[in-house]
C-alpha cells in the first residue's frame, strides 16, 4: 500500500473540538443544493482533481498536488472528510440556504469556517503523509525528513491562530469581509483561502507571529439569479485588508470580476466550473487553466488566462 493510500484510510475525528465522533461525513465545500445545483448540467460540473500515487512526491515538493479538471457528480464534487453528520449540517446552515442574508455576520463566518475547514483537512493529509513516508523511507530522504516540513509548520500555526480561536469565541466579528453582488449567474463556484498582504493581486506572502494571512473567497451563484461574491479575513488584518476593500469598490464590474478570476484560477483549487462553461473552451483554454492551477509555472505560459467568471 503506498503512503498516500494508507493516510486515507486513517480515520478522521470530527474537527469540532470535544466531539470526538470518528464516522466523518464527506462534508461539501460548495452546497450541492446551492450553488453547485445552479451550475450544474445534467447532475454533472468540472472540478481540479489532484494526481496521486507515483505524483505524490513531485507535488509535494512544488508545494501542491499536480492536478487536472474533471468531470464530477455533483454529489461528489468539492467535497472533504472533516465533520460528522450533525455538525456538518449544524456549523454550515445559514449558508447552506437558497437565497443568503446579505452581510451578515454570523453568514460570513461559516464562509470562512468552511474555507478554513477544507485547508486544515488538506494540510493534516499533507501531515500524515509525509510521516508515513518517513516510516517507509526509514527516514533516508533528505528532502523530506530535514527538520519540520512546511505542512507541519503550516498545520500548527493555523491551528492556533485560526481554528481554535473560532471555536473558543465563536464570536461572528472575528472574521470582517467585502461584500458585492453580481446580478447575474456566473458560470464559476468557489470556496478557498489564498495567501495575501493587501496589494490588489495577492502576490504577497508572509508570516506574521507564526499565522499566514489567508482571505477567504467565496463564489457563490444563487436561485434568483444574482451571484454573491465574499472576501473575509481574520479580524487581525483588518486595517490592512480594508486598503484591498477599498481598491475593490472602486473597480468597475468588468474590472472585478476579471480580478476574481485571476485569483480563483491562480491562487486555488476549490472551485467548480459549470459544464456549461468548461465544454465551449477551446483545448488551449482547457490546457491554460490546468497549468495556472500548478505553482512555480507562472513564468512560462504561451496563452493567456481565459476569463471563465462570465
Amino acid at each position: 500500500m503506498t503512503a498516500w493510500k494508507t493516510v486515507m484510510s486513517r480515520r478522521r475525528t470530527c474537527f469540532v473540538p470535544g466531539c470526538g465522533e470518528t464516522c466523518v461525513v464527506n462534508s461539501h465545500l460548495l452546497s450541492a443544493g446551492f450553488p453547485l445545483k445552479v451550475i450544474q448540467r445534467k447532475g454533472f460540473v468540472y472540478q481540479l482533481s489532484p494526481d496521486r500515487g507515483c505524483d505524490m512526491r513531485r507535488a509535494y515538493q512544488n508545494g501542491r498536488f499536480i492536478q487536472h479538471v474533471s468531470k464530477v457528480a455533483v454529489s461528489r464534487a468539492s467535497v472533504f472528510n472533516g465533520f460528522c453528520n450533525f455538525h456538518d449540517t449544524q456549523e454550515f446552515k445559514h449558508i447552506d440556504v437558497a437565497e443568503l442574508k446579505v452581510d451578515d455576520p454570523v453568514v460570513v463566518k461559516e464562509l470562512y469556517l468552511r474555507s478554513v475547514s477544507r485547508h486544515m483537512a488538506i494540510l493534516e493529509d499533507n501531515v500524515r503523509w509525509v510521516e508515513e513516508v518517513n516510516r517507509i523511507s526509514e527516514h533516508k530522504d533528505p528532502q523530506i525528513t530535514n527538520g519540520e516540513t512546511d505542512p507541519q509548520l503550516a498545520y500548527e500555526s493555523d491551528l492556533r491562530r485560526y481554528w481554535f480561536p473560532l471555536w473558543e469565541s465563536r464570536n461572528p466579528d472575528l472574521v470582517k469581509w467585502h461584500w458585492r453582488i453580481i446580478p447575474k449567474i456566473l458560470g464559476v463556484s468557489a470556496s478557498t483561502l489564498y495567501p495575501m498582504a493587501g496589494d490588489l493581486v495577492g502576490e504577497q506572502w508572509f508570516y506574521n507571529n507564526g499565522a499566514r494571512p489567508l482571505i477567504s473567497l467565496s463564489i457563490i451563484p444563487q436561485g434568483n439569479n444574482v451571484t454573491h461574491v465574499v472576501f473575509a479575513w481574520w479580524y487581525e488584518w483588518d486595517e490592512l485588508m480594508q486598503v484591498f476593500a477599498q481598491k475593490l469598490d472602486e473597480l468597475s464590474e468588468k474590472e472585478f470580476l476579471g480580478l476574481v478570476n485571476k485569483i480563483v484560477f491562480t491562487k486555488s483549487d476549490g472551485y467548480c466550473i459549470s459544464p456549461r462553461v468548461w465544454e465551449n473552451l477551446t483545448r488551449d483554454e482547457r490546457a491554460a487553466i490546468e497549468n495556472y492551477s500548478q505553482m512555480d509555472c507562472f513564468q512560462d505560459r504561451r496563452i493567456g488566462l481565459p476569463n471563465l467568471i462570465v
